[in-house]
């Protein structure tokens, strides 16, 4: 989490700092700030399917089915 947050602070662009960001924020159920943390994660990577998939997640964990499936 630590070295997350350092290399975030360092790099505002780091998509797999994001992403893991992302993760302990879901891990901890604050669905919002994970959803947050993806959609920069992915419009700072477009090549990268995975923060896409993890906003599907977290939308799900919110109850937005509808575009989960986007």
């Amino acid at each position: 989490g630590d070295a997350a947050k350092k290399s975030h602070r360092i790099d505002s662009n780091n998509s797999k700092a994001l992403i893991t960001l992302g993760d302990l924020s879901y891990k901890s159920c604050n669905y919002k700030q994970a959803l947050r943390d993806y959609k920069q994660a992915a419009s700072n990577d477009k090549y990268s399917y995975i923060p896409l998939v993890r906003e599907a997640k977290a939308y799900q964990k919110l109850c937005n089915e509808k575009k989960a499936r986007e």
